[in-house]
């Protein structure tokens, strides 16, 4: 998926985050034309991964001629888009022991003010350089020792990346997370789950602490939709 507007941080899988694209150049007459173009081989590495617990779930993003895609363990590549060339790489050290429900992978970067976004497994939230790879900032948004991890696809909307986190079947609250994309500074977080007196708390069973224990996580791409007024 082309981004469409990478300065400004306008979303990058389509208007209503369903990966539609209005490019026309492909199109019912010549798809049946499409074939491979080049190959690109990631390998296998990593301590955790392995034949049956790492996949490609990202949905890669291009711009300006080049395409960005992240994987499992901490990996994000950038990519010569005519011919697959590998222009950089970057791996973010996980740790071995990282609580991972659903299988080891990464949904996706989000590209936009000359940086690329991802979050890791250990609950981490990355700025990479768009032109080198190089970490820009990193800034931690969950616990793994409560069973958070991180695999979502970040959203940038203006000037602020937002995320969310991971690890409901180990009984961690979800929570979304805004960070300026700029200098990383963390601008606000709202709990899906309300506890007793936030709004919403009213549809949830007044005794007990189910609010506390998990649930409503956040493990693919979020939405922004824009205020009607």
């Amino acid at each position: 998926m082309r981004a469409r507007n990478p300065t400004t941080g306008s979303p990058t899988t389509g208007p209503t985050t369903q990966r539609f694209s209005p490019l026309d150049q492909i199109n019912t007459e010549n798809v049946k034309r499409i074939g491979p173009a080049w190959l690109f081989q990631a390998g296998t590495s990593g301590m955790i991964a392995g034949a049956s617990t790492y996949a490609f779930e990202a949905s890669p993003i291009v711009v300006d001629g080049v395409m960005f895609v992240s994987g499992w363990d901490g990996w994000c590549w950038a990519l010569d888009a005519k011919t697959g060339q590998e222009m950089w790489r970057y791996k973010h050290a996980i740790p071995y022991d990282v609580s991972l429900c659903c299988g080891n992978v990464n949904r996706g970067v989000a590209v936009g003010h000359g940086k690329v976004f991802m979050v890791t497994a250990n609950a981490h939230l990355l700025a990479l350089d768009a032109t080198t790879g190089k970490r820009v900032w990193d800034k931690t948004y969950g616990d793994v020792r409560a069973g958070e991890s991180g695999t979502i696809a970040p959203l940038l909307v203006k000037d602020m990346v937002i995320i969310g986190s991971s690890g409901g079947e180990f009984g961690s609250r979800g929570h979304l997370d805004a960070f300026d994309a700029e200098s990383g500074e963390h601008r606000w977080r709202c709990y899906t789950v309300p506890k007793p007196g936030e709004p919403g708390s009213e549809t949830w069973p007044s005794d007990g602490e189910a609010w506390a224990r998990g649930g409503a996580t956040r493990g693919s791409r979020a939405r922004s939709t824009p205020r009607r007024t």
